[in-house]
């Protein structure tokens, strides 16, 4: 999926939308002078009042025109848009406390300049455990028809079709004689947001953070950067989008 991290998995059983949505921000979170390059330009267009930070709404606003221009086609990019905007305040609340570097009354609050890479990163990250959870919500078919809750029967259908994803938690639910029902417990355990016999988006984001962390990969250690920094409040989702509190820290990029 890009953004800057090598993980392990058959990149080939991610979506084509997801491959899609991560190509037109993968390109900027490498660590690269051409990326760089690229920040700067998408910086200034994010950063349309100079005043060194941006909020969830804004960013919101430029990842539906940077989807336009990397697709160019409106059609399509406002399609992505839609689709994977859910993840977005999950990558929003997990770059806006990255950098000690980021000061001023409201570094807590919103993502700075010098916490951008690390956005771009997690907006990948969060749209493939997304993507993920669309699939297996739609009970292993197409993922446009699945809602933001999964249960055990969804799960058990759909945990074959994701085992592939560069998750650990995922390979682990896939492999030979894993307990299927068991894992379903331990996620629907850590799911605080679900007050029924199902699993919510935010549960099942945590779960694979979770697993990531444990299992000691590349993104487990994106998501542990700046985890040692006072965390604040997070922001309202955009109108549409489900709003998540802070869960895990995440991506340890600076520009």
């Amino acid at each position: 999926m890009g953004a800057g991290a090598s993980t392990e998995g058959d990149h080939s059983a991610v979506s084509d939308s997801c491959k899609a949505f991560c190509g037109a921000f993968s390109p900027m979170a490498q660590k690269s002078g051409d990326a760089k390059t690229l920040r700067a330009a998408a910086w200034t267009a994010l950063d349309g009042n100079e005043n060194g930070h941006v909020s969830l709404d804004e960013a919101d606003t430029w990842i539906k025109q940077q989807l336009t221009v990397s697709l160019g086609d409106a059609g399509e990019g406002e399609r992505l848009w839609k689709h994977f905007r859910p993840s977005y305040i999950r990558a929003f609340n997990d770059a806006k406390d990255l950098s000690d570097r980021a000061g001023g009354e409201h570094a807590l609050d919103y993502v700075h300049k010098v916490e951008f890479r690390g956005f771009l990163a997690y907006l990948c990250l969060y749209a493939g455990m997304y993507d993920a959870f669309a699939l297996i919500g739609a009970g292993g078919g197409d993922a446009a028809d699945a809602d933001r809750k999964m249960t055990l029967e969804e799960w058990r259908a759909g945990a074959p079709k994701v085992a592939p994803y560069p998750f650990f938690g995922l390979q682990k639910a896939g492999s030979e004689g894993a307990d299927l029902e068991a894992i379903f417990a331990e996620i629907k355990a850590g799911d605080e947001w679900s007050d029924g016999d199902w699993v919510s988006l935010r549960g099942f984001c945590a779960y694979i953070e979770r697993m990531e962390v444990a299992g000691e990969t590349a993104w487990g250690k994106l998501l542990t950067a700046g985890e040692d920094r006072p965390k604040a409040p997070g922001p309202q989702a955009p109108a549409a989008a489900e709003a998540s509190p802070k869960e895990t820290p995440a991506a340890a990029a600076e520009s």
